[in-house]
């Protein structure tokens, strides 16, 4: 959901897997791409090994983290928690078709074209992140602070069958390692 002052900020008890889901649940009720199509993935550089059902889908990988401060007890002590800050990426992918005059391929207008040509994925992508907070199942935010927009790397040139819009977002949350136990 977009930023919103009201909302309570809970700053424990959240794990790696937790942030992931939300991320891809977040993407799922973007409604960029239809639900079966947005897939969390461990590595968004490759295609697919199972080609998607539709013409675009969405990828969003496992957060790279670094740790930004906390503790961690050892010993007879309990886990401590980490606050941690890290990326994300957040990837659309287009299949390529060329348009009829071969100035542009379909996926380009598709992903930043107003109608008739396109639909705007792209911006709509960013909009739906870009200082967005992540819910729990009680409403309250698990992130420190709302995710911020870092990068967008465009479709590297070739012939290839899928174009990858690339965007990467920063995030900041506390990791409860008690609770990975």
């Amino acid at each position: 959901m977009p930023f919103d002052s009201s909302v309570t900020r809970t700053h424990t008890g959240h794990t790696l897997d937790e942030i992931h889901r939300r991320l891809g649940l977040h993407a799922i009720a973007a409604d960029i791409v239809d639900e079966t199509q947005v897939w969390i993935v461990l590595d968004d550089e490759v295609i697919p090994s199972e080609l998607p059902s539709q013409s675009r889908f969405v990828t969003v990988r496992l957060p790279s983290l670094t740790w930004e401060y906390g503790d961690v007890m050892i010993g007879g002590g309990d886990v401590g928690e980490f606050v941690l800050q890290g990326q994300t990426r957040i990837t659309l992918w287009l299949r390529n078709e060329l348009d009829y005059h071969g100035r542009v391929s379909a996926a380009v207008e598709e992903a930043a074209a107003a109608p008739p040509l396109g639909t705007k994925l792209l911006g709509k992508l960013i909009r739906a992140f870009h200082e967005t907070d992540l819910l729990n199942d009680s409403g309250e935010a698990i992130l420190k602070r709302p995710m911020m927009f870092v990068s967008y790397d465009p479709p590297a040139p070739g012939a290839i069958n899928w174009r990858p819009f690339r965007t990467t977002w920063e995030l900041t949350f506390t990791w409860d390692l008690s609770e990975e136990t």
